[in-house]
């Protein structure tokens, strides 16, 4: 203590006054030094703590002079940073600051080697005109330590600057604070910053973010997206434009209370392609086919352009053409027929096939023969072109009334029964006939079919009656028979032979006319599923959730019964949706997917359609912090989805504080202490919400 003492009082300035007072040849003897009433010298050099206070008054300049310059020869020895600390305050994370000097002054009496000066955070750089080892620093020289701060971190950074030398108060310490802060966005550059397009075409917009600490970053799929014209333009939240109508509107990006805009200029839509209808077809020679061209815009508009187009044939000698669109048939061939309008044009193939068949003559044009005879007939065919050609071998003969009269192919037509029946010759489309009167036969015997069929309880059974004449030929008595059941508790029949099972068991059914019958044995037996219905039948989920669906399965006899638990379970899209064993439907992704029950060869479907995932729930990070009044933390929510999928959510959610007596919350998230106790911070989007603890000291 007594040379910090001695130190403090050598570098007190009156001290060094009488230093060079007694330093002088030959010494000075006069005032300020001999004079009893030379001001005294109050000097503190103890610790803060010390009371002691010790003053001196000038008697003896011989005394004093020695005693300083003993003083002085410890002070020598002393090596000093000025000033011992240093404070940054708060810079941006990722810049630097202004340099801040440290000065180093070797007041010792002898030069002094710099082994290191180096600081404990890296935050801070420094850079000096200091000589290192093995050079030296010149007795009662000094040098210059130059000190930035860039902070690596957020939050305060204390650090400390050593200086490491050969004197004797070696080390030296500069004490070094600094706080951190995150970057903030100062700008936003839409490009292009000027486009054009015409409408119903796409212009994708990039936004490009500008923060305060130099660094840039793409906010295109995270800012707001607008358009000060949407009759004009419209524009989706990943920045792609569409034109919509002539105009300019302002396109703008915005992220906070920052924003930045674009101009888009729509021009008129555009023709962008022709279609012709029909795109392919075929007609005969010497006929007509009408094509239409219709316009398609960029804004998907289409037009009927028929009359104002350009119309041509690359084969003339097949097919002409006229300016409506009218094509004319020459002769067998393809020709390619197109339309243009501009630049722009659009084609259909046209082929001109052989003359067609126009209509059919049969003859005899009428006829009458009894039951068991036959009538052969005649067709002929008559051309577009005029010409006729005989058709009876490759027409297609058929009989209104088989039950009458039936014709084979050849157009040889036998009696069946008494009555009238058309006969009619068809190739392709065209069609000719004659009329065929039966006159009487004895019927002698009926057939019922079919003769020993099966049907499970509930379903019916077309049976057929069909009587034999004397003369060999046979009659459809389906209609015209009366039917019976000998067990009408089993099945029962109405008048056109369709029976209808009642209960398990066996029956036989009687077809009757006159005293001739036919029978056939129907057997019902235990009813079959016939179909299943799936529940819900058209359902939306989002992704990520389930939805349970029930089979109901329906029997042939009308009954329902609950199949969820037995059917075989499937989802057309697994990509999409997927179904378990029980019928549990799980949403994976957007799409459409058809949930399918089946059991055996019947099933049943429903539509489940899979929305995007929904939010289920927000986490607040830090959970709990404590900061000082007046300080600021910065918190962070987190969306967690459906479909297990999370998003940060911190510029998007409310925030609140449950006491703004304790802390504030701004919208981006930060709160500051305002005053000591304990606030709940709560971010809140839509329904769903979460929240974090806040103590503020």
């Amino acid at each position: 203590m007594a040379r910090s003492y001695c130190l403090s009082l050598c570098a007190h300035a009156k001290f060094r006054e009488l230093l060079a007072a007694c330093n002088a040849t030959p010494p000075q003897f006069g005032p300020p030094c001999f004079e009893s009433q030379c001001t005294p010298l109050d000097i503190r050099p103890f610790p803060a703590e010390s009371s002691t206070t010790v003053k001196f008054s000038v008697s003896r300049l011989g005394v004093l002079c020695l005693f300083v310059i003993s003083c002085l020869t410890a002070a020598a020895q002393n090596v000093s940073v000025t000033p011992s600390r240093l404070s940054f305050g708060n810079q941006v994370e990722g810049t630097t600051s202004a340099v801040r000097n440290v000065t180093l002054e070797n007041d010792q009496s002898s030069a002094i080697t710099i082994t290191s000066i180096s600081a404990n955070l890296p935050d801070y750089a420094e850079t000096s005109n200091c000589p290192l080892s093995p050079a030296t620093l010149a007795a009662g020289a000094t040098c210059t330590i130059s000190v930035t701060f860039n902070p690596v971190e957020l939050g305060s950074r204390p650090g400390t600057l050593t200086v490491v030398d050969t004197g004797t108060s070696s080390p030296e310490l500069v004490m070094l604070s600094g706080v951190g802060v995150a970057p903030s966005l100062v700008s936003i550059a839409i490009a292009p910053v000027s486009a054009s397009i015409a409408a119903g075409y796409t212009q994708q917009f990039t936004a490009t973010g500008n923060y305060n600490n130099g660094t840039t970053q793409n906010l295109t799929s995270s800012a707001t997206w607008s358009s000060s014209a949407t009759s004009v333009a419209t524009i989706r939240r990943s920045g792609l434009a569409t034109g919509a109508a002539p105009g300019i509107a302002t396109i703008t990006a915005t992220s906070g209370k920052i924003s930045g805009s674009a101009t888009l200029t729509v021009s008129s839509a555009v023709l962008t392609s022709l279609s012709l209808t029909p795109a392919k077809v075929s007609v005969p020679a010497g006929e007509t086919e009408q094509f239409t061209a219709t316009g398609t815009y960029s804004n998907g508009i289409t037009q009927n352009l028929t009359s104002s187009a350009q119309w041509s044939s690359s084969a003339a000698t097949v097919a002409t053409v006229s300016s409506t669109g009218l094509a004319g048939a020459v002769a067998q061939g393809t020709a390619t027929i197109s339309a243009s309008v501009g630049s722009i044009s659009g084609s259909a193939r046209l082929t001109i096939t052989a003359a067609v068949l126009t209509s059919i003559s049969v003859s005899p044009s009428s006829a009458s023969m009894p039951a068991g005879k036959s009538q052969q007939f005649t067709a002929t065919g008559t051309y577009s072109n005029g010409t006729t050609k005989s058709l009876t071998g490759s027409a297609l003969w058929n009989s209104s009334s088989t039950s009458v009269a039936t014709v084979k192919s050849g157009g040889l037509a036998t009696a069946i029964a008494p009555g009238t029946a058309a006969i009619s010759a068809t190739s392709g489309t065209i069609s000719g006939s004659a009329t065929l009167t039966v006159t009487t036969a004895i019927l002698t015997s009926i057939s019922v079919t079919p003769s020993a069929p099966s049907v499970a309880l509930g379903l019916t059974q077309e049976f057929t009656a069909t009587g034999t004449y004397s003369n060999g030929s046979t009659q459809n008595l389906t209609s015209t028979a009366k039917w019976s059941s000998s067990a009408a508790t089993v099945a029962s029949v109405n008048s056109s032979g369709l029976a209808t099972s009642l209960a398990e068991g066996v029956t036989t059914l009687t077809a009757k006319l006159g005293t001739i019958s036919g029978s056939a044995t129907l057997t019902v037996s235990a009813p079959t599923l016939n179909s299943i219905s799936v529940t819900p039948a058209n359902v939306s989920i989002a992704a990520g959730l389930t939805q349970q669906f029930t089979a109901t399965g329906t029997y042939t006899n009308g009954s329902t019964q609950n199949l969820t638990s037995t059917v075989q379970w499937s989802s057309l899209l697994p990509s999409i949706a997927t179904i378990s064993a029980s019928g549990l439907a799980s949403g994976i992704s957007q799409g459409a997917a058809t949930i399918t029950a089946a059991s055996g060869s019947i099933s049943g479907s429903a539509a489940l359609t899979v929305t995007a995932p929904v939010l289920t729930s927000i986490t607040v990070s830090p959970s709990a912090a404590s900061i000082p009044a007046g300080e600021n933390q910065a918190f962070t929510a987190t969306g967690t989805y459906s479909d297990g999928s999370t998003q940060n959510l911190t510029t998007t959610v409310s925030w609140s504080s449950s006491s703004t007596a304790v802390a504030t919350i701004a919208t981006n998230g930060v709160a500051t202490g305002v005053a000591v106790g304990s606030a709940t911070v709560t971010a809140t989007l839509g329904s769903i919400s979460g929240t974090a603890t806040l103590s503020v000291a």
